[in-house]
């Protein structure tokens, strides 16, 4: 065996546990297993001992490793910080590293494909009614049956035509509300807002320096923890950038701990520290983006190549005009692109996808499994949790989406319009907020929810959070219902956040904080209490 070429080994392999693969990754498992080694992106889907000394997947745990006060939450650790504290090296060859997702149910992939043909289907039937109906060329007296005709078509392009405005208008909403619920794809994505120019700009800079944060803080995961990237295709196409962290005497099966972040996070902002002593206590960890979020490149709804201007064989003028149609096509690339933006069933099919690798890859069971879902990420915890029964912790979340879109809402609009007065409107400004937000899908009703998980669960406030106000969080919402909840659930526990002189919304554990946290945690997952 020893003399055989290395790839005859993992065809072997291949062949023994392809066939125990899940549907949807036995393709992809044996095109990962025969990859080759060019770099830490474009590595190997399964690297040998040359691949990973070559990544820097080397190291032990340093004697003088201690946890901050504040250890969790964003990136903030330097790299000097982290040379001394990597974790062992754990053999990950085992991992699968691309993984192609199945839609959830037989009805979502129909209502996707629905709602993808829906625009054009309106769209042709407004142009027929509009510009292509039978029109009478001279004032004589038509047979019935024509009569009949004509005004069905009448009626049908009436039809048609408020449709296709409903239908612009929800877009239109959709639009809108994206860029202030879900701002983490146009913000950190690598084509977001490119329709825009924004070069010597404050907007440019600040983007510039998330990327760099973001491309250090996943560096640092590779090198110190042993982070293991993986490519997740989501049912309908869509790429999402995920990481792995395996324990040391964890298997792949065993305890797993999934986050989902907030609507302006990236996972490779976060601290290396809180994920450090996750590993510590015996469980794996899965990070994962967003669709469009860094450093994934959502797939196009509209492409155009470069070479394609060059195809033209023109005489004259022929370089100003292959220069101007390239220039116009691509423009309008982006723009169409640009208009894109991540929909509320778009956030849960990412989620889905992430929960498919863990449940049918790893083979992690449900009981095993805990998602933690920080601010609108803890909305999708919560639905993901009710429908598939898991573990769920929602850290400083909220109840209702349109009650936070409500109290953001009348804060712009006051800063805008100071003469308005919106106090005596407020009932109606919440009651336009929640139409809009019902309208264009975005609406997120997690308190209702909640009763229906029967699995260990606990909820993260803190009454001095600015950006989720306590009484929008959904901690008041189950604590405010008297007796025992609706279905037979129960409130779970709870975790109160100190009220400090920063962000609370947004910012790090504290000593006290971090040892509740963990422990709630061991209590979910059934962990030992040794380290």
């Amino acid at each position: 065996m020893r003399g055989l070429p290395r790839h005859c080994g993992l065809i072997l392999l291949a062949s023994l546990v392809g066939p125990g693969l899940p549907r949807g990754g036995q393709v992809e498992a044996l095109h990962g297993r025969l990859a080759s080694a060019k770099g830490p992106h474009t590595g190997p889907m399964w690297p040998g001992r040359v691949a990973r000394d070559r990544l820097g997947l080397r190291g032990g745990i340093s004697d003088d490793d201690n946890f901050p006060s504040d250890s969790t939450g964003r990136f903030s650790s330097s790299t000097a910080d982290h040379q001394s504290c990597r974790m062992e090296k754990v053999d990950n060859l085992d991992i699968l590293r691309f993984y192609r997702a199945n839609w959830p149910s037989t009805w979502s992939q129909l209502m996707y494909r629905i709602s993808s043909l829906s625009i054009a289907a309106l769209s042709l039937a407004h142009v027929w009614n509009k510009y292509l109906k039978y029109r009478p060329s001279e004032p004589f007296v038509e047979p019935t049956s024509l009569q009949r005709v004509s005004s069905l078509v009448s009626f049908s392009h009436k039809i048609s035509s408020w449709v296709m405005k409903a239908f612009l208008f929800r877009r239109l909403a959709h639009f809108v509300l994206g860029f202030f619920i879900l701002p983490g794809p146009w913000l950190m994505g690598e084509s977001s807002m490119e329709a825009l120019n924004f070069k010597g700009s404050n907007m440019k800079k600040f983007k510039d320096d998330i990327k760099q944060r973001c491309k250090v803080g996943r560096t640092l995961m590779e090198q110190d923890l042993n982070g293991v990237d993986v490519k997740i295709i989501t049912a309908d196409g869509e790429p999402l950038d995920a990481m792995f962290f395996r324990s040391k005497n964890n298997t792949l099966g065993g305890p797993t701990m999934v986050r989902f972040n907030g609507n302006a996070e990236a996972f490779e902002m976060l601290d290396n520290n809180l994920i450090r002593l996750y590993l510590r206590a015996g469980c794996n960890v899965m990070l994962c983006n967003y669709r469009g979020v860094s450093p994934t490149r959502r797939s196009k709804k509209f492409e155009f190549s470069r070479s394609s201007s060059k195809e033209l064989k023109l005489k004259g003028n022929e370089f100003l005009l292959q220069k101007t149609f390239g220039t116009i096509a691509r423009k309008v690339d982006r723009l169409v692109n640009w208009f894109v933006v991540t929909e509320r069933d778009s956030m849960i099919l990412d989620a889905e996808a992430v929960l498919q690798y863990l449940l049918r890859v790893h083979q992690v069971r449900r009981s095993r499994l805990l998602i933690l879902g920080h601010s609108i990420g803890g909305a999708v915890a919560a639905i993901l949790a009710e429908k598939y029964q898991i573990p769920v912790c929602n850290s400083r979340s909220f109840a209702r989406l349109s009650k936070i879109v409500a109290i953001h809402g009348s804060i712009v609009l006051s800063q805008i319009f100071p003469f308005l007065p919106l106090l005596p409107f407020k009932f109606v400004f919440r009651a336009l907020c929640w139409l809009l937000c019902k309208i264009s899908g975005w609406e997120m009703e997690v308190a209702g929810r909640w009763p229906r998980i029967h699995r260990s669960k606990w909820t993260e406030y803190c009454v001095g959070d600015k950006i989720i106000p306590y009484s929008c969080s959904l901690h008041h919402a189950v604590q405010k219902v008297k007796g025992r909840l609706q279905h037979g659930g129960t409130k779970g526990s709870s975790l109160a956040f100190e009220v400090l002189d920063t962000d609370n919304h947004n910012r790090v554990y504290t000593k006290m904080e971090l040892a509740k946290h963990v422990s709630l945690m061991r209590r979910a997952l059934r962990l030992s209490n040794r380290v």
